[in-house]
């Protein structure tokens, strides 16, 4: 964390980083994919899948499609991440306000400036679900009790499925050598290909109006990529996270 003037989630602790264990490439290019494995004590989280609401005499209680694993290790892609929204009841947020869904945060170094952090999650940027996960991953629960004044915000995770260590799933990429395994492991990955950028704003998009990297109006662009995955307990304040970062380049 750092602190920047007027802007207090710059301050905000990852307190988990090191259940990244390790992300590829330093620098990619087009046809890439941004890799980052995960290993901890618990699976990752992939998304909120039920949100209950809790009110003098009632509970209402909506649930989320999230990709189940179908193996163990199980691999997905065209994933379901549970809710989507970032504000409101339904807001897929941990207690310091950062998505649940493991995210990548896009800013476009080119027309932001060479400095530029406007596409991080801190500046208010679009977080990007994954394109595929490998390994061993599940859901939590979030319940917001009104009964009480004021209103509690509880994340609770799901069990944790068998241990994996770092066998992962079908089409996930080799494990780098000498990593540390807690028993859970997994890769998260985006196809750089794939990925959306706002040309006004110069930050990544999860609109299909934008344009892809690959689309050939970002010749000659750099980008700034943040992202971040959340542990599978939540147990520590603020909520158990991890980010790293990489960069991309468009050749001319």
């Amino acid at each position: 964390p750092f602190t920047a003037p007027n802007n207090p989630l710059t301050s905000t602790v990852f307190n988990e980083s090191g259940v990244l264990r390790a992300s590829q490439p330093d620098f990619a290019s087009p046809n890439d994919t941004i890799r980052v494995f995960y290993n901890d004590e618990h699976a990752f989280t992939l998304g909120v899948r039920q949100v209950a609401v809790k009110v003098s005499g009632s509970t209402t209680t909506t649930n989320f499609p999230l990709t189940t694993m179908p193996a163990n290790p199980g691999s997905a892609a065209n994933l379901s991440v549970g809710s989507t929204a970032t504000t409101g009841d339904f807001a897929a947020l941990d207690p310091s306000g950062r998505p649940m869904v493991p995210a990548l945060f896009i800013t476009d170094l080119t027309i932001k400036g060479a400095n530029s952090l406007a596409g991080d999650w801190q500046y208010g940027g679009t977080p990007i679900p994954p394109h595929f996960i490998s390994g061993t991953w599940k859901g939590t629960v979030k319940t917001i009790d009104r009964t009480k004044n004021p209103a509690t915000v509880t994340i609770t995770p799901d069990a944790d499925p068998s241990k994996n260590n770092w066998v992962l799933g079908p089409g996930s990429d080799a494990v780098p050598g000498g990593l540390t395994n807690e028993g859970f492991g997994g890769e998260i990955r985006w196809n750089v290909s794939d990925l959306r950028v706002n040309l006004t704003t110069g930050i990544g998009s999860t609109n299909a109006a934008d344009p892809t990297l690959s689309s050939g109006v970002f010749k000659g662009h750099t980008f700034r990529l943040q992202f971040m995955v959340h542990g599978g307990d939540q147990n520590k304040t603020g909520g158990d996270v991890g980010q790293s970062g990489s960069t991309v380049t468009i050749p001319q």
